[in-house]
């Protein structure tokens, strides 16, 4: 519950819509889960926005290839409304997280 948790934050917090202060404890010797972006539909720089902000919150190790803990399939949509954003989150086959979102502008 705790690692839902967590990802339901930083997936909320890389959609950008939304102010956060969030701490994090845990112990020194407590490694990052590795997270994989294996999927993504859209425009490269929200990929590349995406991905960034996952390496820089510091909650994941992200790696490009092999095993994951957790796998990322992410969608992201520009319209004259503005950027709409899709974050499904698995860990192994099932799925943990499903959030979408979008901004104005």
């Amino acid at each position: 519950m705790k690692r839902l948790l967590n990802l339901m934050i930083i997936v909320g917090l890389c959609i950008g819509t939304h102010a956060a202060e969030v701490v994090v404890r845990k112990s020194a010797g407590e490694a990052n889960p590795s997270l994989a972006v294996v999927s993504f539909s859209g425009p490269q720089d929200i990929r590349g926005f995406l991905q960034a902000s996952l390496v820089r919150c510091d909650w994941f190790s992200v790696v490009e290839r092999g095993p994951a803990a957790f796998q990322l399939r992410a969608a992201a949509q520009r319209t004259n409304q503005g950027t709409g954003l899709r974050v499904q989150v698995f860990s192994g086959n099932r799925q943990i997280a499903d959030v979408s979102d979008s901004m104005r502008g």
